[in-house]
């Protein structure tokens, strides 16, 4: 669900001969678990990355345009969801380290929008849900307060699996490179999300398919800013917008 490929997901191996025997399974070896990391050693390289990110130009404007765009009540938000994280474990060192900025923006927006929201935003919950993560991808989010959804890769579920259940009218969600489905698409315009930061409908409103006309309406009933350029690391989030469900003029 990520940009890392399906290729990182575990493949079974068939056995040969007459003999009848158990599959083995093995992980692939394109982009297995790095062996050199430890929870202490990202808690400290999102440290590292929290600190360059909150001297940015680019939050500074994302605070500003979230300022802007909240609600006269304030953000009533009570759940926060990352779609597609993506792994900070594995060996591409590039997927890990564009997954540590993705996962540094949304956590620093989570703390806003906690002190934004006021009582509503005490017990905000806060989970991540990526196929491809390692089980210390998992304790190095717990150490963040955010809970890591578990997903059967080998179900072959075609909407947003367990995330659904995070999805309502009181829901953030954060969508780094998810390659959207027509199906998770309608489950994103069922939730009636009153912040979406995402990349997928920025290219699917474009297209003339289920997907793309399911990303026209969402973006029909909603706001839009452009994400600011991150000056740091441009492509990191190039391409992402800003939604929010704009409240009706009671005048």
């Amino acid at each position: 669900m990520s940009n890392q490929t399906a290729d990182d997901e575990w493949t079974q191996v068939p056995t040969k001969g007459r003999r009848k025997a158990p599959p083995t399974v093995q992980p692939n070896t394109v982009n297995p678990p790095s062996r050199d990391l430890t929870v202490p050693k990202l808690q400290q390289d999102f440290q590292a990355k929290l600190k360059t990110w909150k001297s940015s130009t680019c939050r500074k404007s994302l605070l500003q345009i979230l300022n802007r765009i909240r609600p006269e009540s304030g953000w009533a938000i009570e759940k926060a969801i990352c779609l597609a994280s993506g792994s900070f474990s594995r060996e591409n060192l590039e997927c890990r380290r564009r997954s540590m900025w993705q996962i540094v923006v949304f956590a620093d927006i989570v703390e806003y929008l906690r002190t934004e929201g006021g009582d509503a935003a005490t017990g905000l919950e806060v989970v991540a849900q990526e196929p491809m993560n390692t089980e210390l991808d998992v304790e190095f989010l717990d150490t963040l307060n955010i809970k890591a959804l578990e997903i059967d890769t080998a179900a072959k579920v075609e909407g947003l699996g367990p995330a659904t259940e995070y999805l309502g009218e009181k829901t953030f969600a954060y969508e780094p490179f998810l390659d959207m489905t027509a199906t998770m698409l309608d489950e994103v315009l069922d939730a009636d999300l009153p912040l979406y930061i995402g990349s997928s409908i920025r290219g699917l409103k474009e297209k003339t398919t289920q997907a793309g006309q399911l990303a026209k309406r969402f973006a029909k009933e909603r706001g839009m800013y452009k994400l600011p350029t991150f000056e740091v690391d441009p492509n990191v989030m190039d391409g992402m917008e800003i939604f929010w469900k704009e409240e009706d003029d009671k005048e």
